[in-house]
């Protein structure tokens, strides 16, 4: 049985990209090259950046364009912490400490998978 944060989820997920929902399917891998790709670190900071300078939003890291969960793994971190704590690493360096105290982070769990 789903929770309603859960529900809430799969509904914006479904709903697809707009506005306020963005989807990365991760965080630091290159899904092509299977190797960690600057590029896709700065895709996600550009979206946060974006929704610090607008009405706010929502990022799903480890969701595909199409809406299904990658979850993760795929990124090759050694644990939901390490992730957790490159991402506020990578926060703070490029939008600030400042920034970075308007950004929520939290892992989801949906369809067996984190993201």
């Amino acid at each position: 049985m789903q929770t309603p944060t859960q529900k809430a989820t799969e509904i914006l997920i479904n709903q697809g990209e707009n506005d306020h929902v963005e989807l990365k399917e991760t965080l630091r891998t290159n899904r092509h090259t299977k190797s960690k790709d600057d590029k896709i670190e700065l895709a996600s900071l550009k979206t946060l950046a974006g929704f610090m300078n607008s009405h706010g939003g929502v990022l799903f890291i480890g969701v595909a364009d199409d809406g299904s969960i990658a979850g993760l793994k795929p990124d090759n971190f050694e644990n939901t912490d390490k992730i957790l704590l490159h991402l506020g690493h990578l926060i703070n360096d490029n939008l600030g400490k400042n920034a970075a105290s308007y950004i929520k982070v939290t892992v989801l769990n949906l369809k067996e998978k984190r993201f």
